[in-house]
């Protein structure tokens, strides 16, 4: 493939710290995927490699770019993810240390808002105005990202002024926060608050990842956020190899907390030497409609994109925008659905998109290309991860993993009905959370067998024997990794017996996970023992007895997966995590286990085996005691309720064999099956649209699945993928439809032609609105089309009132300067839109004006 100058010196800058100019249409994804290609050829490692996007389109654009170029080994090692992705990737990876299980689920905003509403049912009156509810809500779980995040930057060390907030806020953001925790959940705004907490207060984790990649690409940085920045910085501060490439003229998110000429201003201040690069050739557009474009951005007050060329030639004849005033908006949608008709009778495969600034008027178009039989898609009504069905069996799927997960839970009695009732599941809670039982106990079909679910473990520990453990790993990746260190320790009648104690030499190297045990491979060639001798002792030292750790699902799933590739069979019948049961009991800052040795005076955690598990041992002893005082009301709780859970509770054991064995696929449509959704829903009235739902997302498991990978393994990271992606990037599953949708949602698409539609005063510009940002919404908007775009504004509403609209776009700058109090926002319609391009004569502007069928005119415009 050939490249243009610019491209080449861009492709080949890989060391170094660059801040990269990428305008529409330049090639920018192309570029990134070529830097990757080169760096590997030029000796960088693929596990060296870290590439980050916004979208998880963009993600699977560039790798799928560069899995065609080279080995499929290297590729394998490649880290190209979305920013939360990346995340929840790296918080995985370091669970253990940060004391959250592995298998924590990623809550949207429909669990973050029901966890609110819970919140607040203990804060009556703090919302008010119940008709704005939910919108309300989410306002409040943003301003508790910005308190949880100004706290803890202040907390690491920055200089900021102090978080104004009431008491009573302060309480509802702590409580939302123990909420995600009791869930074993995060939030994505929790994704990022937990990296950056990890980087920045743990010595090892900074050293570990900091150290762990060479080459890192960000793309779209105008879009990123401070938090987001603050990673990326300390990823890259110990090579300096780091590229921030992005188009500054489509700040979009401002509203939302992107700042990308601070984040210029400090990555020139972190990394000194850093060179500014752009590309200029646009292979996007016809020649007439990039100098609409650039016409249009000579409008910015702070205009980045400089110099933008065509790589094509002349075109005069090639009318690029249309322009329509429609006498109402059904006038508006009739003018869009003549023309997209027209269009497809010469290209039936044209992509075409409407796009308007705000979701009303989404809905108002598509109502009208329905009445018309127009086959279309808009995202909220799309929206596939957010339908009723996708999610019922999305919560059985999550629940068979983490059954703290109460969201899911509250699915799972609800469709189809179980006889267990809202009053009943509030009762477990309110009086769960004081006696320390939780709904997830009735989602363990071994509980049943006891009194209550920790009768056995307290009688254990009177009159019998417990095993407590701990493991260190050469990683966290359950299918490759192994264990090389393992302390264990009998308690025998609540006092130390026997210990068991070995290093395992591995076939692994431990790479960067020395930095957190300090076991080289060198130690380990010299001191350990054969795994495989080492772990069937362990599996005979345990016996039938019940495990204890510190987020011992970590542990037991590392000896189990490890043990099965050398033939040794654990079969852990009971286990009890002092992670969990401390949550429930202990009130602490955090609940990592050396801060809550501290606390309660007892011996240090250090990440080695034999002092995690003295720590464990003694931290079981404290919690025993505190669970024992509230025994009789627990089992009084459980007997009250278990014979409405054990029969679920039955069928999620039999789920978590079946994911063992069968491929996700094969298990999503048994668990569908077995759960009685199909038969729920065979009775729907939209039975039709419910079941391809199902059908659609079997198709998308069958094509996710990596074959290579455990069933299990394969499915949790299905269960991830799903919580992180967009639905945006899932419009093809309903080919040959028009998506009408909003310009923000359209970011980093493209489409032959582009309808923008409402273009009047408060509704593009919207209504209190930062007039920049409008102007490079609409420059996001013009610039999703290939070929031609079509504008179209109303002269009337509905009921027959004038539309608020205006002819100069420069008189209408003064009145907006002007304006005192209220702001009177221009609209980019009308007249504008004809002098929005300063074209030389004859290449022409289209403009209808009332007529439902293309009439153009040729508009002089110098």
């Amino acid at each position: 493939m050939e490249f243009n100058q610019e491209q080449e010196n861009i492709i080949n800058k890989l060391e170094g710290a660059y801040i990269i100019s990428a305008p529409v249409g330049t090639g920018k994804t192309t570029i990134l995927a070529e830097r990757v290609i080169k760096a590997l050829k030029e000796g960088f490692k693929p596990e060296e490699i870290l590439c980050l996007t916004f979208t998880n389109r963009a993600a699977e654009e560039m790798s799928s770019r560069i899995k065609s170029q080279v080995d499929k080994n290297d590729f394998a090692k490649l880290t190209i993810k979305t920013f939360h992705g990346f995340c929840a990737y790296l918080i995985k990876e370091e669970a253990k240390q940060l004391d959250i299980s592995p298998d924590f689920v990623i809550f949207e905003e429909e669990e973050q808002v029901e966890i609110m509403k819970d919140i607040l049912d203990r804060h009556p009156g703090y919302i008010s105005n119940q008709d704005n509810a939910n919108k309300d809500m989410k306002e409040l779980l943003e301003r508790i990202y910005e308190y949880r995040l100004r706290s803890l930057e202040k907390e690491i060390g920055c200089e900021l002024p102090e978080f104004k907030a009431e008491d009573e806020f302060k309480k509802i953001a702590d409580e939302y926060a123990r909420a995600l925790l009791d869930q074993n959940a995060l939030d994505f705004n929790e994704l990022v608050l937990v990296a950056i907490k990890a980087l920045y207060n743990d010595k090892k984790i900074r050293q570990k990842w900091s150290s762990r990649y060479r080459f890192v690409q960000l793309d779209e940085f105008q879009d990123t956020h401070l938090s987001e920045y603050m990673i990326v910085k300390e990823l890259s501060k110990v090579a300096g190899n780091v590229s921030f490439i992005g188009d500054l003229d489509q700040t979009i998110y401002g509203w939302r907390g992107s700042r990308p000429y601070l984040i210029r201003k400090l990555i020139k201040s972190h990394f000194p030497k850093v060179e500014e690069l752009s590309l200029k050739i646009n292979y996007r557009f016809n020649p007439n409609l990039l100098e609409a474009v650039k016409s249009f951005l000579a409008s910015f007050e702070r205009k980045n994109t400089k110099d933008l060329e065509s790589s094509e030639k002349g075109g005069e004849e090639n009318r690029c925008i249309e322009v329509f005033a429609g006498h109402n908006f059904q006038e508006e949608i009739d003018w869009v659905i003549n023309n997209i008709q027209d269009i497809k009778k010469v290209d039936k495969d044209a992509r075409v998109a409407v796009l308007a600034r705000a979701n009303w008027l989404i809905g108002k178009a598509s109502e009208i290309f329905g009445q018309k039989g127009i086959a279309h898609i808009t995202v909220d009504k799309y929206e596939f991860f957010r339908r009723q069905e996708v999610k019922d069996i999305f919560a059985y799927l999550k629940i068979v993993f983490n059954r703290f997960d109460l969201e899911s839970a509250y699915r799972l009695i609800r469709r189809p009905a179980r006889g267990i009732g809202e009053v009943a599941m509030k009762e477990i809670r309110d009086k769960g959370l004081i006696c320390g039982l939780k709904v997830s106990d009735f989602l363990n079909f071994r509980n049943f067998n006891y009194p209550e679910p920790f009768f056995d473990l307290i009688n254990r520990w009177d009159k019998g024997r417990i095993i407590v453990l701990d493991t260190e790993t050469t990683g966290t990746d359950t299918l490759y990794d192994e264990v090389i260190q393992v302390f264990a320790i009998e308690i025998i009648n609540g006092q130390p017996g026997r210990e068991f104690y070995h290093l395992l030499k591995s076939t692994r190297p431990v790479g960067s996970s020395e930095d957190i045990h300090g076991i080289s491979d060198e130690h380990l060639a010299k001191n350990g023992r054969d795994a495989r001798e080492v772990l069937s002792e362990l599996k005979n030292f345990i016996a039938n007895d019940p495990c204890v750790g510190h987020n011992v699902n970590f542990d037991i799933t590392m000896l189990a997966e490890h043990g099965k590739r050398l033939g040794v069979d654990f079969a852990f019948r009971q286990y009890y995590d002092t992670l969990d049961m401390a949550r429930r009991k202990i009130e602490a800052p955090n609940y990592r286990l050396g801060t809550l040795a501290e606390i309660l005076d007892l011996e240090t955690a250090t990440h080695d085996a034999r002092d995690d598990v003295m720590a464990t041992v003694g931290l079981l002893g404290v919690l025993i005691d505190k669970f024992r005082k509230d025994q009789s009301a627990r089992k009084d709780l459980f007997a009250r309720y278990s014979p409405k859970f054990i029969a679920l509770a039955g069928l999620i054991n039999s789920w978590q064999e079946i994911v063992k064995v069968k491929r996700p696929a094969d298990a999503l449509q048994e668990i569908w099956k077995e759960s009685g959704l199909l038969e729920y829903y065979s009775e729907d009235k939209e039975r039709e649209t419910r079941f391809q739902s199902i059908k659609n997302l079997v198709e998308l498991f069958k094509e996710k699945d990596e074959a290579e990978k455990a069933s299990e393994l394969s499915l949790r990271e299905l269960i991830r993928f799903a919580a992180l992606v967009r639905d945006i990037n899932f419009l093809g599953l309903d080919q040959g439809r028009i998506p009408i949708v909003t310009a923000h949602q359209v970011k980093g698409l493209e489409f032959d032609y582009v309808f923008v539609v409402g273009l009047n005063e408060y509704m593009f510009p919207i209504y209190k609105s930062d007039l920049e940002e409008e102007k490079r919404l609409f420059y996001v908007a013009m610039t999703r089309a290939r070929k031609r775009v079509f504008l179209s504004y109303s002269r009337f509403k509905d009921n027959g009132l004038p539309m608020n609209r205006c002819i100069d776009w420069n008189s209408a700058l003064q009145r907006h300067a002007d304006c005192q109090g209220t702001r009177g926002l221009p609209f980019i319609g009308g007249d504008f839109v004809s002098k929005l391009a300063a074209f030389r004569p004859g290449t022409g502007v289209g403009k209808q004006d009332r007529c439902c069928r293309p009439v153009a005119i040729g508009v002089d415009l110098e």
